[in-house]
């Protein structure tokens, strides 16, 4: 493992203005590199063997990646509910995954380090050697041998795990949170990039920054429809009191630890309003109000190659399904049917359309109780001739 002094430049989303003020070569033969590099963007990549779904969604919580009250745990959920799972990041340069990554980055990160790398191939074993301990808001940059294609954010790294979240993943400038295992990982992320074999740099966090506020926000899962607040972590705070805000009253319905509450008997369609009380030798702080509003499950569908067909499980309280479909990665979603069933077979299913034009789904679950109650629309899945993405 060779570590360069050089910077690579990231050429996601087609970053040449930006390639053009780089020291790294002369400008001419950086320009020639730039351009070969934007041209292979839209040669298509042979097939990889990744028939199977490698990761999943953001099912998990920062107290599922770290400890419960750690720091860590408490970054992870803060980033979870500024950027749910999904949603569309507007930001303001062409290639969005690194102006998401330095973000995220800057946000978090009390001390980081950057390491460059000549001849570091993607793999599994490679990640871990590298990652593993990191903290929140790491960010890893790969591509082909050479160049920074593309950057993701590490939540952590472990021999047997790796969470991550990334941010125009087809070009479309939508964020997910991830989980594989580190083989799986590799992967992933070699079909990514064009042959993305090689890791470029990573910028390692080593030391995260105590929020300058103790602020509570709504927060939710992609399988839970409860009402659930986090909270950032209070330094010298031992524990933490739940308020549940009735008729402009608290009522305390939870004493922890933790930097989290989900309130497991919330009704599908009621909005539940909360406040964090912060205990600890500095005496108590108030946190602001977060209201969160229940509904029912979303459904998390899974894709099935073989079948062309992509199904679910049953939603407690659904009476029905839409179904919405959205083409290539600078389509607009449109609702396509509902259906009662869990499955859904759809004639534009394509398992042979290339990375710019794959089709992607997302499940709502309709409820019984009414409008009001209805699911969130469920994770993005989609499938082409590279991979399965679910």
């Amino acid at each position: 493992m060779k570590a360069v002094k050089v910077k690579a430049n990231t050429l996601c989303g087609g970053y040449l203005g930006d390639i053009m003020k780089s020291k790294f070569l002369i400008r001419p033969v950086v320009l020639i590199v730039a351009i070969v590099m934007t041209l292979l963007m839209a040669i298509p990549v042979p097939a990889l063997a990744i028939t199977k779904n490698v990761h999943q969604y953001d099912t998990y919580t920062g107290e599922d990646v770290w400890k419960a009250g750690s720091l860590e745990a408490s970054a992870v959920d803060s980033v979870m509910a500024q950027y749910p799972c999904c949603s569309y990041f507007k930001g303001q340069s062409s290639g969005r995954c690194a102006e998401f990554g330095r973000k995220v980055r800057h946000q978090l990160a009390a001390r980081s380090a950057t390491h460059y790398y000549s001849n570091l191939k993607m793999t599994g074993k490679n990640i871990v050697k590298i990652a593993k301990g990191c903290k929140p808001g790491t960010t890893l940059s790969f591509g082909p041998k050479g160049v920074a294609y593309h950057m993701i954010v590490l939540l952590r790294v472990t021999d047997k795990s790796v969470w991550w979240v990334d941010c125009n993943w087809n070009w479309d400038n939508y964020i997910h949170y991830r989980q594989a295992t580190p083989a799986d990982f590799a992967k992933c992320i070699h079909w990514r990039a064009d042959k993305a074999t090689h890791i470029s740099s990573i910028t390692k966090v080593t030391k995260l920054k105590n929020f300058s506020k103790f602020k509570a926000r709504s927060a939710y899962r992609a399988a839970s429809g409860n009402a659930r607040v986090v909270w950032t972590k209070v330094p010298g705070a031992k524990k933490y009191r739940v308020y549940r805000i009735v008729k402009g009253k608290r009522e305390l319905v939870a004493e922890t630890k933790a930097t989290s509450f989900e309130n497991t008997d919330s009704k599908p369609g009621r909005t539940y309003r909360y406040q964090v009380k912060a205990i600890g030798k500095f005496g108590v702080k108030w946190s602001n109000k977060a209201a969160s509003k229940a509904v029912i499950d979303s459904p998390v569908p899974v894709i099935s190659r073989a079948k062309r067909r992509m199904s679910w499980q049953p939603v407690e309280g659904a009476k029905s399904y839409r179904v919405y479909r959205r083409i290539g990665m600078k389509g607009k979603w449109k609702y396509i049917k509902t259906i009662k069933k869990t499955s859904y077979t759809d004639s534009k299913f394509n398992v042979k359309a290339d990375t710019y034009k794959a089709n992607y789904y997302r499940v709502k679950a309709v409820s019984k109780a009414g409008k009001a109650a209805n699911s969130r629309k469920g994770p993005m899945v989609a499938t082409t001739k590279y991979y399965c993405l679910v």
